[in-house]
């Protein structure tokens, strides 16, 4: 594990999970109009997915720097382990919305 955590790219990169999996499960079997209509719905109505999304969303200006300061405490090894946490956590957070979903 890294000892520099890139916190908000970690948080963007889970929500982008979350939302691909949403997307992922309702197009299965094509994209039509009700699928748009339930993503705006859970855009609006789910709780944790507006959590996540406003985490995500609230300092995205800090990823470049949070990644410099991975780069500058770690080293390209340790910014190569982040991106490698980093894409777990997006197969995971893929994965629990594409159940859920």
């Amino acid at each position: 594990m890294s000892k520099h955590e890139c916190k908000e790219l970690r948080e963007a990169v889970v929500a982008l999970g979350d939302l691909g999996g949403f997307i992922a499960k309702r197009s299965i079997d094509g994209v039509d109009l009700g699928d748009a209509i339930a993503l705006m719905r859970q855009l609006f109505t789910d709780d944790d997915f507006q959590k996540k999304f406003a985490a995500a969303v609230a300092d995205i200006q800090k990823i470049p720097s949070e990644f410099a300061e991975e780069l500058r405490v770690d080293g390209v090894d340790g910014a190569i382990a982040e991106g490698f946490e980093l894409g777990s956590a997006v197969v995971q957070e893929f994965m629990k919305s594409f159940k859920e979903s």
